[in-house]
Formats: structure tokens, C-alpha cells, sequence
């Protein structure tokens, strides 16, 4: 089933923060009424793996292949 979000569940995404693309993995989609937003999660520098939750949708963008 296709979710109404730009992202999907499983999706490959970029995390922009402070001007940086973090790649990320979209794990969850939350619907509030006028906002979309995503729980990720992170391959960390030292490849452990971190997530974070309720992310607006403003920060994140669909990874171009």
C-alpha cells in the first residue's frame, strides 16, 4: 500500500541538517493535519546505528539515483 508522503516506508533518504545531506533510511510516516513526518533512521560515523523520530518533512529529501 503506497502511503499519500512524498517518502515511503523503506525509502533511501537524505536527513539535510545545517546545510549537510545525512543518509538516511525512512523507518515510520506520521500524518498530523497539515504535516508529514518521518522517523529515521542513521548510519552513524563509526557505523553504529542511530535513529530519530518525528522529523519534519522539510528536512527530508528524496535520494536521486
Amino acid at each position: 500500500m503506497k502511503l499519500p508522503s512524498k517518502n515511503q516506508i523503506g525509502d533511501e533518504v537524505f536527513f539535510t541538517v545545517s546545510d549537510e545531506n545525512v543518509g538516511a533510511k525512512v523507518i515510520a510516516v506520521h500524518f498530523t493535519i497539515n504535516k508529514v513526518r518521518y522517523d529515521l533512521e542513521l548510519k552513524t560515523k563509526d557505523d553504529s546505528v542511530t535513529r530519530i523520530y518525528n522529523v519534519d518533512s522539510c528536512y527530508v529529501n528524496a535520494v536521486l539515483s
